[in-house]
């Protein structure tokens, strides 16, 4: 099958893909030869199958490689070559050129001879027609049809030409006969010239391809030409280049271990920084409990401060209430000196006994207070305030021993009323502000130890 005319060839597609570039030096010289070579074979074979296909059974071949056609050649075989070959079968362009498609077929399982059907009409074999199946993704259904009308036209003629042989031997030809057979033969020229056109058509086609094929080749000859004359500075230039490059690799393969390094120390650093944030985040919680813990205290805190205020203010009216009963107890002590001393002077011996020992049970009772009070700015002295206790107790019996000894002076002051009527009246008074002061200083003693 030919090529097209304007096909283009692997070393043209490469030609212009580095057409422009101002470095020619460093195209691929063996590269470029054998792609030279690859369209020195195409355009080989392509002369190989125009001869095949358009040769004669003795084997002369219908162009030679000047591109001169044997028109004698083309004018007997063109016969099933009339549709036009495309790009579609250009695939089986090796297995036409070795021939293998046809030597390496199995035709072990159809017939090798002609069929003979009724009315003295013969067609073609088995194997044949199978054999140009085979032909059809080459040359094209049309020309497939042309070929088999070919053989089952050859296979009539030679019918005829039986039956003709054998009715001469019986008494010769009819005239009927001979007219269909000139009429046959006149189609079968007017056949033979139209394949006789296209084949022409298909030899000036395959000329123009072979021409501009030969352009190419020179074209290409001369651009080999100067690659080798450009090959050595090339070569220099691709030695640098090798250079460069493996300078460029060795740099790489540092900056890679370079790069894992750096790697390896940021996955260092993201681990630390996660830890980190394990531990801000254990900080933070620990932070919000120590935050709710300072909330509470704080409450607890402003509590304590109100009941501190409470106390401090029933303080200040403790102290108030403590000054106005001292300023009274003041008061009474004096009035009651007074009425002491007034009393001494009248009262008797034995009345005078019992004052004096009263007086040593306040002034025991003044220190027991002031014992009392320092117990209580120290809390820690048990121990004292177990002592001050068993004083108090004591204190309670000799007071109530007093008591009674207070009630038989009473009685006694009731009968010295009797006795004395003429000074009944100042004696009342002075002994009835006695009994007060006594009653109120006995009283404020209580108050203080309980």
């Amino acid at each position: 099958m030919p090529p097209k005319v304007n096909a283009k060839t692997p070393l043209d597609k490469r030609l212009s893909a580095n057409a422009g570039k101002e470095e020619m030096s460093n195209w691929n010289i063996a590269e470029l030869k054998q792609n030279l070579q690859e369209d020195s074979a195409i355009l080989e074979q392509t002369l190989r199958e125009a001869n095949r296909l358009l040769g004669d059974s003795s084997g002369s071949p219908l162009v030679d490689v000047g591109g001169i056609v044997n028109k004698d050649v083309a004018a007997r075989k063109l016969r099933g070559n009339a549709a036009d070959w495309g790009e579609d079968h250009a695939h089986h362009r090796d297995d036409f050129s070795s021939g293998t498609f046809m030597t390496e077929l199995d035709v072990s399982a159809v017939g090798g001879a002609p069929t003979i059907l009724g009315n003295a009409k013969v067609t073609m074999s088995e194997e044949l027609a199978l054999r140009l199946s085979v032909l059809e993704p080459a040359i094209g259904k049309e020309a497939l049809k042309v070929l088999q009308n070919c053989v089952q036209s050859d296979l009539d003629q030679v019918v005829k030409m039986m039956k003709q042989q054998s009715s001469s031997k019986d008494g010769g030809r009819q005239p009927s006969e001979v007219s269909e057979t000139i009429a046959e033969l006149e189609g079968r020229i007017v056949e033979e010239e139209a394949l006789k056109l296209s084949a022409l058509e298909q030899v000036n086609a395959l000329k123009e391809n072979l021409r501009m094929q030969s352009t190419r080749v020179l074209e290409l000859q001369d651009k080999l030409a100067l690659l080798d004359s450009t090959s050595q500075e090339g070569g220099e230039l691709l030695k640098k280049k090798e250079t460069e490059i493996k300078s460029l690799k060795e740099e790489l393969l540092a900056v890679q271990h370079k790069t894992r390094m750096e790697e390896n120390e940021r996955l260092k650093l993201v681990d630390k920084l996660r830890k980190k944030d394990v531990e801000m985040a254990k900080t933070k919680e620990s932070m919000d409990k120590m935050t709710m813990q300072l909330q509470r205290l704080a409450e607890e805190r402003d509590s304590m401060h109100a009941q501190f205020d409470e106390l401090q203010r029933r303080y200040q009216d403790a102290q108030l209430r403590c000054s106005n009963l001292q300023q009274d107890l003041d008061k009474h002590q004096s009035a009651e000196r007074v009425l002491k001393r007034n009393l001494q002077l009248q009262m008797p011996e034995e009345v005078k006994r019992v004052v004096k020992r009263v007086e040593e049970l306040d002034k025991q009772n003044r220190e027991l207070q002031e014992k009392l009070k320092q117990s209580k700015e120290h809390d820690n002295h048990a121990e004292m305030l177990r002592k001050n206790r068993i004083e108090m107790t004591e204190l309670r019996v000799s007071n109530k021993s007093l008591l009674a000894k207070v009630e038989e002076l009473k009685k006694e002051r009731s009968c010295w009323r009797r006795r004395r009527k003429a000074r009944g009246g100042c004696w009342r008074t002075e002994v009835a502000t006695s009994s007060t002061s006594t009653s109120r200083a006995r009283r404020s003693s209580r108050e203080s130890s309980t």
